[in-house]
């Protein structure tokens, strides 16, 4: 692909992530920080030069976490390690979707480590993390990650619904990377990548 078709997808799909970072935030109870997130998704541009998607993690995370604590990925707290937990298994999904649709994952819109053979996955999953986030924010207070009901819940997480139409996590990803592999060889001119709702607005 050429660079600006790589910058409009990297742009959309971040634009897909911070909106459905809103949407966690929002049936969290976190209402303006989930406005603040929406005006800064409308900022996105091409290949986000301004770098929001950093802009908006500081402020999703500052919302997510209680006080005092903040996103780690290194992090051995329960919150953290869930939330690892929880995108190993996305990416798990992603990785089988984006090799099913014949594409070579080591080849990223944006991510380009030469170490990283799934740098194309790394790409694809971002706007389906808030789904993981939302779930591992159910969890009760005294959860363990060796807890079985704990861990399925977080495999249960990546096979929820993520659209109104009744579409689960995995069947868009799916959809997704064949869009994708569609838009990388020309045939389509937009790359559209929908962003989660949330789970009430998903049910209705």
């Amino acid at each position: 692909m050429t660079l600006p078709r790589k910058k409009a997808a990297w742009a959309n799909l971040v634009r897909a992530k911070v909106r459905g970072q809103a949407n966690t935030l929002r049936v969290l109870g976190h209402p303006r920080e989930a406005q603040d997130l929406e005006a800064l998704a409308s900022t996105i541009r091409s290949g986000d030069p301004s770098n929001v998607e950093a802009q908006a993690a500081r402020l999703y995370w500052s919302a997510f976490f209680s006080e005092g604590e903040g996103r780690d990925q290194d992090g051995s707290d329960f919150l953290n390690a869930a939330l690892n937990y929880g995108y190993t298994i996305l990416r798990g999904h992603c990785v089988r979707a984006v090799t099913e649709s014949g594409l070579w994952p080591a080849l990223g819109v944006f991510h380009h480590s030469r170490s990283n053979g799934f740098n194309l996955v790394d790409d694809l999953l971002e706007p389906f993390r808030p789904v993981i986030d939302y779930y591992v924010a159910q969890l009760p207070d005294d959860s363990g990650l060796e807890s079985p009901q704990t861990r399925r819940l977080l495999v249960s997480a990546s096979s929820s619904q993520f659209h109104r139409d009744g579409r689960s996590v995995s069947t868009i990803l799916s959809s997704l990377t064949q869009q994708f592999g569609l838009y990388a060889e020309g045939d389509i001119h937009q790359f559209k990548v929908p962003a989660w709702c949330g789970p009430f607005e998903a049910e209705k």
